[in-house]
């Protein structure tokens, strides 16, 4: 796999795949990947992570990890795009060869302290990275419904995507018609290695997600996924 730095200037959907121009350092370069589910898409930002066909991300910084095509021909697409991680604009990769040699550090003997950290620096912690998840968590608005659940598993038609996800004693099956649509983001790295797909299982990571209740009472489809936030394992979502 290779990774490169830079900005998303272009998203083009088509119905066979969907492709992206990225603009890096010393050049543009074309991928693409066949949806957006099959994207492990992580942000350490709080404006990233938003990625859809209609999705301005020229202002972001992200790195993209592609699987490289062999002889690609000018113009077509350099590989598979398989992740996307959203970071700060001063981020870059460190080449430890041309880094400088640090000094010669001078070690100064010094009474350590022996007090011990307080027990509830780490809950302090916790509460902080707790607020910024969901100070940034997409918000449902009229007439969509929010949960923390997992994904139980994934089921394919010619028609739709179906999401069989549970949340406490409840249990939800939602559809997904237009894939590209679908709002996916992740506020933890155990998404790396995540496909999001057909046929997927039972995933013990859980995901915030919100959908459009449907208005027939009796179908077997609660309503339609709008959005995947995945979070982790500690976060607790706020009534």
């Amino acid at each position: 796999e290779t990774r490169i730095v830079g900005q998303i200037t272009k998203i083009v959907c088509k119905p066979s795949n969907i492709t992206y121009s990225i603009k890096a350092e010393n050049e543009t370069l074309l991928l693409s990947s066949k949806d957006f589910q099959s994207l492990a898409i992580t942000t350490f930002v709080d404006d990233g992570g938003e990625v859809g066909c209609t999705s301005d991300l020229s202002g972001s910084n992200v790195v993209a990890s592609y699987r490289a095509t062999p002889a690609a021909k000018a113009g077509a697409s350099r590989g598979q795009l398989i992740a996307l991680e959203f970071v700060p604009a001063t981020f870059r990769f460190i080449n430890i060869d041309a880094e400088p040699t640090p000094p010669t550090p001078t070690y100064v003997a010094e009474e350590t302290s022996t007090t011990e950290i307080p027990a509830d620096i780490e809950d302090q912690r916790r509460t902080m990275m707790t607020k910024a998840i969901s100070d940034n968590l997409r918000k449902p608005a009229a007439g969509e419904k929010r949960f923390l659940g997992q994904i139980e598993r994934t089921e394919c038609t010619s028609k739709a995507i179906f999401y069989h996800l549970r949340s406490g004693d409840q249990a939800f099956q939602l559809s997904v018609s237009s894939p590209e649509l679908l709002f996916i983001r992740g506020f933890t790295p155990e998404i790396r290695d995540l496909q999001l797909g057909c046929g997927m299982k039972a995933i013990e990571l859980p995901v915030i997600f919100i959908y459009r209740q449907s208005t027939d009472a009796k179908a077997k489809v609660v309503g339609e996924l709008l959005s995947l936030e995945f979070v982790p394992k500690s976060f607790r979502l706020d009534p």
